[in-house]
């Protein structure tokens, strides 16, 4: 009858272990899906406010970001995933997505003349190049 019991123990240690990793596997997709979402509004917010707040800087940059968003989920996505996998692609896709909204930032206090212009379209444009090659991981 000691077998029996041994057997029982190890049950009941087995479903505790799979409980603990049940939870934590939900705490992390909870939280991935947090971060996610809030990155993504943050993106869209930028997308939105483009072309009011930089005029044709900003669709041109709105643009940029749809072109190299396209062009890299067509031709290096699969790469990428492959090469750091799947976390780790979907982890910098959002940090290059975050770089675009800094880069959004850092081009609306630059004031909209001819003398800040250069500035003002170098960091729209990288942002949008940068935060579009993200997007598509």
């Amino acid at each position: 009858h000691d077998d029996d019991y041994d057997n029982d123990d190890e049950d009941d240690n087995n479903t505790l272990q799979d409980l603990a990793g049940a939870r934590r596997t939900m705490w992390n997709f909870t939280l991935m899906s947090i971060l996610f979402s809030a990155n993504h509004g943050c993106v869209v917010s930028c997308l939105g406010l483009a072309s009011a707040r930089l005029g044709s800087t900003g669709a041109w940059q709105s643009g940029i970001l749809y072109i190299f968003y396209t062009s890299s989920a067509l031709l290096g996505a699969t790469y990428i995933v492959k090469q750091t996998g799947s976390r780790n692609a979907l982890f910098l896709g959002m940090l290059m997505y975050c770089f675009y909204v800094a880069c959004f930032w850092v081009a609306t206090l630059f004031p909209n003349d001819k003398e800040h212009e250069a500035q003002r379209v170098s960091a729209a444009y990288i942002g949008a190049a940068i935060g579009g090659i993200g997007a598509g991981f």
